[in-house]
């Protein structure tokens, strides 16, 4: 196939593909943050009942499950959450604090995060630290477009105190990656 060929044929696929936004079963809703993380997609939306307060879309089938357990569990502990995991990044936790994180179906190993280990039926996920820690840092954003709460501070605040332990922790040839600051839409 000539240059002159792939280029039409380009042209063509994205003249009937649709974008992330209409593809999102969430369109009617209002968007309220949109990011590109790993190449996919992301997009948050106003939820309209106060019980689900945001919904969150990817195009890609993979991170549905980690945005599930976000939504469905991790988010009304968050604060919680991150304090385990910059505990467990230290490598400070407890029994009991063990347990605890245990229950939110996250397990922290050298180098990934282990999400829904606990969950029956399906396979755990396997994440890279950066990858989670990037789809955390996008639902603070969103959130924080919604409300200014104290709590989202002290979030962010310990999840940016996670990213330089993972940093630390990289440059020491533990894990051997670093991580790269992505806040706002790309």
């Amino acid at each position: 196939m000539s240059e002159w060929e792939r280029d039409a044929l380009k042209r063509m696929e994205n003249r009937f593909s649709l974008s992330p936004e209409e593809e999102s079963p969430f369109k009617h809703l209002e968007l309220i943050h949109k990011q590109v993380i790993r190449g996919s997609h992301f997009l948050a939306y106003k939820g309209d009942q106060e019980s689900e307060p945001i919904c969150i879309y990817s195009e890609k089938n993979r991170f549905r499950g980690v945005l599930k357990m976000l939504l469905g569990s991790w988010a009304a502990d968050l604060t919680l959450l991150l304090e385990l995991l910059l505990k467990a990044e230290k490598q400070e936790l407890d029994t009991y604090e063990e347990e605890e994180l245990d229950t939110f179906g996250l397990r922290v190993n050298e180098d990934s995060y282990v999400v829904g280990y606990l969950t029956g039926g399906s396979s755990p996920i396997v994440a890279t630290k950066d990858l989670l820690l990037q789809i955390l840092q996008f639902y603070l954003d969103a959130m924080e477009a919604l409300s200014s709460e104290g709590s989202l501070k002290q979030c962010r605040q310990t999840l940016y105190d996670i990213r330089q332990q993972v940093q630390i922790v990289g440059e020491g040839g533990r894990d051997g990656h670093h991580l790269e600051e992505r806040t706002g839409t790309e």
